[in-house]
C-alpha cells in the first residue's frame, strides 16, 4: 500500500500529472487494491491539489464504453470516406459515426444518400456558417495539434450557381464541386486531396464485405419543413440496408429536430434506433439547459447523446453526464457522449458511472479511436 501511495503522490508531480494519476489508480484497481488506497488517500495530510480533485473519478464505471470512430478516422484519412471507416474498424472501434445527407441521383430516378458533413455548405446565411467554419479549417479543437488530415471544401464565392444546397445537385455535380483540402494548406489555395465521397450505398457494402459485426451511427443532416426530403432519406437508408442484408438494431440514426426525426422513424420503423441530439452550443451554455435523459424519454427512445461544439465548456459536459448517467441508468437507457478526443477527459468520464454505481456511459464518439482503445485495454483488461 505504500508503494500505491507513493505512486500516486509522486504522479501528480510528473509530465503529464492526470493520466498519470489515473494510471495509478488503474493499477491499484487492477491488483485489487484501489478501495483501500482510497482509504488511505482521503486520510493523507497533504495531498497534492490535483490527486484530491480526481479522487471522485478513480472508480471507473463497471463494463468499458463502445468506442465510435467520429467520421471514421480523420486523423489519418479523409473524413466520411470509405478509407476511414476501414482504418476506424481496424483500430477496433466498436462503430463508425458517418454524416448523412442527400443529393439527387444523377439518372433523375430521385435521391440518394452521401457521407458529407454540410447540406448548406455553400450558404452564407445562418445554416451556412458551421459550414464555413469548417471551411477556413476553424472548427474548434478539431485542426489542433494535426487531429484531422482534411477540410471540407465549396465552390467559391465566384460561382453562385454551385453555393447551394446538396439536395439540389446531383451526384456527379456535388463531387465534382465539394471536396477535401489539406488542414494545413491556405483556405483561399487548398492542396486538393483525393478521396471520393461515397454513397450510403458503398457504405454498405463496405459494411456488408469486412465490417458486418459493427455499428453505424448515422448523423442526419437534413432541413427543417422539408417532409418530403425527410421521407426521401429514409426511404434511401432503408433501401441500402435491404440490398445489404444488414441488421436494422445496428444502426443508430440521430437528428437535433425532433419533427425530422419523428418522420425518420415513421418511416423506418422500430428496427433501428434513434437518438435525438443534445448539446451545449458555445462557451456559455449551461449544464441545466441539457438533458440527453429527457430528450430520450420525451422520444421514447432507448437511447440518448449530448456533446458540445463552438469552444463548450467540458466542465459543463461532465454536469451533464454526471446527471444523465443516474437517470438513464435507472430508465433502462443508454449515453452517448461526443466527440470526445482528450484522454483526461474521457478517463473522467468513465470514473462518473463508478461514482454512482452506474453502467455509465454506453458509447464514446471520438477522432482517436487508438488512443483511446489502448487505455480502455489498461484500464478493462
Amino acid at each position: 500500500m505504500t508503494g500505491d501511495l507513493a505512486r500516486v503522490v509522486d504522479a501528480a508531480a510528473g509530465p503529464t500529472p492526470e493520466l498519470a494519476v489515473f494510471d495509478a489508480f488503474d493499477q491499484a484497481a487492477r491488483a485489487g487494491r484501489l478501495e483501500e488506497l482510497l482509504a488511505a488517500l482521503r486520510e493523507h495530510p497533504a495531498l497534492p491539489p490535483l490527486v484530491t480533485e480526481l479522487l471522485p473519478y478513480a472508480r471507473t464505471q463497471p463494463t468499458a464504453p463502445l468506442i465510435i470512430g467520429h467520421r471514421g478516422d480523420p486523423t489519418n484519412f479523409v473524413e466520411n470516406t470509405l478509407e476511414g471507416i476501414s482504418s476506424a474498424f481496424d483500430q477496433r472501434a466498436d462503430a463508425v459515426e458517418l454524416d448523412a445527407i442527400l443529393v439527387q441521383r444523377d439518372d433523375g430516378g430521385g435521391y440518394e444518400v452521401i457521407a458529407r458533413h454540410d447540406p448548406d455548405a455553400g450558404s452564407l446565411d445562418s445554416k451556412g456558417f458551421y459550414a464555413l467554419v469548417r471551411n477556413l479549417g476553424f472548427e474548434p479543437w478539431v485542426y489542433a495539434d494535426d487531429l484531422f488530415l482534411a477540410r471540407p471544401t465549396t465552390p467559391p464565392l465566384w460561382r453562385p450557381t454551385l453555393r447551394r444546397p446538396s439536395y439540389e445537385h446531383t451526384l456527379s455535380s456535388y463531387r465534382a464541386n465539394f471536396g477535401y483540402a489539406e488542414v494545413k494548406s491556405w483556405p483561399m489555395f487548398p492542396r486538393i486531396l483525393a478521396a471520393e465521397i461515397p454513397t450510403l450505398g458503398q457504405v454498405g457494402a463496405r459494411l456488408a464485405e469486412r465490417h458486418r459485426d459493427k455499428l453505424l451511427f448515422l448523423d442526419t443532416k437534413l432541413p427543417a419543413g422539408r417532409p418530403d426530403l425527410h421521407r426521401a432519406m429514409a426511404g434511401c437508408i432503408a433501401a441500402v440496408v435491404a440490398e445489404h442484408h444488414l441488421n436494422p438494431g445496428q444502426i443508430i440514426i440521430g437528428n437535433a429536430d425532433a419533427a425530422i426525426l419523428t418522420t425518420l422513424r415513421a418511416d423506418l420503423g422500430s428496427a433501428y434506433r434513434y437518438t435525438h441530439d443534445e448539446m451545449l452550443l458555445g462557451p456559455f451554455a449551461r449544464a441545466e439547459s441539457a438533458s440527453a435523459s429527457k430528450k430520450a424519454t420525451a422520444f421514447g427512445t432507448d437511447l440518448g447523446d449530448v456533446g458540445h461544439v463552438f469552444w463548450g465548456s467540458d466542465r459543463e459536459l461532465l454536469k451533464v453526464v454526471e446527471r444523465d448517467v443516474v437517470d438513464m441508468h435507472r430508465a433502462n437507457q443508454e449515453l452517448i457522449v461526443w466527440t470526445i478526443n482528450d484522454e483526461r477527459m474521457f478517463r473522467r468520464l468513465l470514473g462518473i458511472g463508478g461514482r454512482h454505481g452506474a453502467r455509465g456511459i454506453a458509447m464514446v464518439i471520438t477522432d482517436r479511436p487508438t488512443a483511446f482503445r489502448a487505455r480502455l485495454d489498461r484500464i478493462y483488461a
